[in-house]
């Protein structure tokens, strides 16, 4: 069953991607700001475990120096509880369903034999979030605003709908970057070209 979770997350993150490429001024209207972030805190998780991730993730940004990027999500074992090998994280995907999808996969991985599958405990979305058709990691969403806005055409934005992996510049180029970061995951496609 948890295989077949895993499966089906990782599928519907991919769709998320595989509409035709929008232009980049489309793009721009759809992309949420980058570094802005919210904690959207479970409701399967007793008060208990609401006031940890309210500790935890402050502790996060601070290590990190900045805010969670999103799209992110943070899973634990209900069994083991937060301070445990098994609870784990997962930043910066281009998609809520691929990170829930990452941390999860991760946290099942490091949980020990016997116990309860993961679940999750906390996403970190964009700050004004709601679904768009087209959604990017915090990073590749800067990358849009920063690089690809001044790039000549032919342009094109790459994204892995698994990974969080993404290229940009040429056509070409975009796509063998995304490639490499994907670690070959195969599922890299272009989302945005002028």
């Amino acid at each position: 069953m948890r295989v077949f979770l895993s499966t089906l997350m990782a599928v519907f993150a991919a769709s998320a991607l595989a509409a035709e490429p929008v232009t980049g001024r489309v793009a721009t209207g759809l992309l949420f700001e980058p570094g802005t972030s919210r904690v959207i805190t479970s409701s399967r998780l007793d008060s208990r475990g609401q006031a940890m991730i309210r500790v935890m993730v402050p502790l996060m940004e601070q290590q990190l120096g900045r805010k969670l990027d999103y799209y992110g999500a943070i899973a634990m074992s209900p069994d083991e509880g937060f301070q445990s090998d098994a609870s784990q994280s997962a930043l910066n995907y281009h998609s809520v369903a691929a990170a829930d999808a990452a941390a999860l996969a991760a946290c099942n991985a490091n949980r020990r034999s016997g116990t309860r599958p993961c679940i999750l405990a906390a996403r970190i979305v964009p700050e004004s979030y709601a679904e768009r058709p087209l959604t990017l990691s915090t990073n590749a969403t800067a990358a849009v605003r920063e690089v690809y806005a001044r790039a000549r055409s032919p342009k094109a934005v790459a994204a892995s709908a698994s990974t969080g992996a993404y290229g940009v510049g040429r056509p070409d180029a975009a796509l063998a970057t995304c490639r490499r970061g994907a670690a070959g995951a195969n599922d890299c496609e272009i989302v945005i070209a002028d």
